[in-house]
């Protein structure tokens, strides 16, 4: 699955994205004042606790010595180093035949690859109706083949359960910037949990996995739309009817791309039979006419 693609492969990708980034940050800032907003300038702010691939010139000794932990001292605007990925590994992802999974999971290690590569603190959440696994945050090729192993180990879950953002929250940092892998099945899944999100991280990146072969299951001359999470099934009994439901999905990712857009949220579709860094490559290029 992560290995389809090689480091060489993702190196050449980062640095065409580098250049669509060329004079502006990866992450967009938020409305917070900057005398409030933690970051990596000169003037100190407060502390937090030390993780994996964090400079030790800025371990704050006294204060590990007092709680009996490693902690670094935090200056203006590090939250826009912080990164989270947010993967959904409901049981709707692993259709049809796992496609959206392995295109979720190769576009969540090229993502912590490039972020990675910039020097950003990278977070890891999978998750469906709640996290099943969570990697903190880190930086450093070291962090980056411990995410790797996540993926890899990770799998699409059985059970039918509801994708749910609202359990990732509390381990989403404030401030930081987030990337929701998932196919939004659900209009709540997107509409409240993303928005959600949206107030609480600086800056949010959202990518639909979908694909056709998940909404029509041909059985013989009739069609099934089938809701693997909630176990409802629609049968369209002639083409007219799959028409309509084609014309019907046409508008629900219309509506996911301007609902997103209303809340600050740059958001992607995802079409699983094409080649997954097309899709990385134009949602980049979307980010510089949003933000032109």
């Amino acid at each position: 699955m992560i290995n389809d693609f090689s480091v060489s492969q993702l190196e050449q990708l980062a640095l065409v994205i580098d250049r669509f980034l060329v004079g502006r940050p990866i992450s967009q800032q938020g409305p917070q004042s900057q005398k409030s907003r933690p970051g990596s300038g000169l003037e100190f702010l407060d502390h937090r606790l030390y993780s994996a691939g964090d400079d030790p010139r800025f371990i704050d000794w006294r204060m590990t010595m007092k709680q009996q932990k490693p902690y670094v001292k935090r200056f203006q605007n590090e939250a826009a180093s912080n990164w989270v990925i947010c993967l959904d590994n409901s049981a709707s992802m692993s259709l049809p035949d796992n496609e959206k999974w392995s295109t979720g999971v190769k576009l969540a290690a090229a993502w912590a690859f490039i972020l990675l590569r910039k020097g950003q603190r990278v977070s890891l959440l999978i998750f469906n109706s709640d996290v099943e696994h969570y990697l903190p945050l880190g930086r450093g090729k070291t962090h980056y083949g411990m995410m790797i192993n996540t993926l890899t180990k990770a799998q699409p879950s059985k059970n039918s359960k509801l994708t749910r953002l609202a359990p990732c929250m509390e381990k989403i940092p404030k401030h930081s910037a987030s990337v929701v892998i998932s196919d939004f099945a659900f209009e709540d899944a997107f509409s409240e949990g993303l928005h959600k999100i949206s107030g609480l991280c600086s800056d949010v990146h959202s990518f639909t996995v979908y694909s056709q072969e998940d909404y029509f299951a041909e059985n013989d001359e009739v069609f099934v739309v089938e809701d693997i999470e909630t176990n409802s099934k629609t049968l369209l009994a002639n083409q007219a009817q799959k028409r309509n439901a084609n014309h019907a999905l046409k508008h629900w990712f219309e509506y996911l791309e301007q609902e997103g857009l209303s809340h600050g949220i740059v958001n992607s579709l995802i079409d699983v039979k094409k080649p997954w860094s097309q899709h990385m490559l134009a949602h980049f290029k979307k980010i510089q006419r949003v933000h032109a």
